[in-house]
């Protein structure tokens, strides 16, 4: 599970396509960053047979992912997205990690 942080630091954004609702590393993960702030956005898939996970996701902050009827390739989607979600200047300052002494 630790490897989440890592993961969500060497993103732009996270995509969760199914999550079970408490269980597993990608609803954990997801949970954890959506907990920190200022966090990446995380776009949710909410189309088609949706998991309950999903929707808890949602209700926690996540960002229901747009359809990509609109655009070429769902990179170009989330590019866009992510860009329409107000991130503070200083997110790029935070620790990912606390250190411990």
């Amino acid at each position: 599970m630790g490897r989440n942080k890592l993961i969500y630091a060497l993103a732009d954004y996270g995509l969760v396509v199914s999550a079970d609702h408490k269980k597993g590393g990608t609803w954990e993960g997801a949970v954890e960053e959506l907990k920190r702030k200022p966090g990446r956005p995380v776009f949710i898939r909410m189309t088609g047979s949706v998991p309950v996970g999903n929707r808890k996701l949602v209700e926690l902050g996540g960002v229901a992912f747009p359809g990509t009827a609109s655009y070429e390739s769902p990179a170009g989607l989330l590019k866009n997205a992510s860009a329409e979600i107000a991130i503070p200047p200083e997110a790029g300052d935070l620790p990912l990690f606390t250190h411990v002494r």
